[in-house]
């Protein structure tokens, strides 16, 4: 009788030896399916770009609208620079920031302007002529900011790096206001700024199928402002 309760006791207590084994592995393997090995993203590249244009153009700057000898140039969005390369062996500089001087890269022109952010802080910065100087002139800003890596929290998701984001806006200084501020291109908000001349403005757009939206056909339309 003693015997055949030892046998029952070591058959029972192999099986369930064998059952922890099989529980083990399970767990084991579980763990090697969904543990993974944290990667390094120190060495990734940002994402995008921190320039208006990658490639530097030929860029002609002006000192108090004097012309001088051209140089490769490009704008630098995120640190809000003009780069370029006056000696021609890919030393780059950053041009002065000063009011009285600017460039003209890839047939737009740069200049220092005052300006209220989208926050309403005042900063100095360049801003791309667009349509010509008068009671109100428009304005484009390009603009990038830099976004944090995003890291997967699993090995299902996606690791981003962190990137170079476009939040270029448009602006406009009018002769009553000389710090440029955002401006949207709407109908709307384009037939308030000029409502002195609304009529004709409308008259104008219908005439020559111009779209509010649209920034050349926005362009034109301040320039006909202007001409009024």
């Amino acid at each position: 009788m003693r015997v055949s309760i030892f046998i029952f006791l070591f058959m029972g207590f192999s099986t369930l030896l064998h059952s922890q084994e099989i529980v083990d592995a399970t767990v084991n393997n579980i763990k090697s399916v969904f543990q993974t090995k944290k990667r390094d993203f120190s060495g990734e590249k940002y994402g995008g770009s921190p320039y208006f244009n990658d490639n530097f153009e030929t860029g002609t700057p002006y000192i108090k609208n004097e012309q001088q000898p051209k140089f490769p140039m490009r704008f630098n969005a995120y640190s809000d620079e003009i780069e370029m390369m006056p000696s021609g062996n890919e030393e780059v500089y950053n041009m002065i920031k000063k009011g009285y001087i600017k460039a003209e890269i890839g047939g737009k022109v740069y200049s220092l302007h005052f300006f209220l952010d989208k926050n309403n802080n005042e900063k100095e910065g360049y801003l791309i002529e667009l349509s010509q100087p008068g009671k109100v002139q428009l304005f484009f800003k390009p603009i990038k900011i830099l976004t944090k890596a995003k890291e997967p929290s699993s090995s299902y998701e996606t690791y981003f790096p962190p990137s170079y984001v476009d939040q270029s806006e448009f602006y406009i200084i009018t002769d009553k206001h000389p710090t440029a501020k955002i401006f949207n291109l709407k109908k709307k908000d384009i037939l308030n700024l000029l409502n002195d001349k609304s009529t004709e403005i409308e008259l104008f757009v219908k005439k020559n199928k111009l779209n509010y939206k649209n920034e050349a056909d926005v362009t034109k339309t301040f320039n006909y402002y202007n001409s009024l």
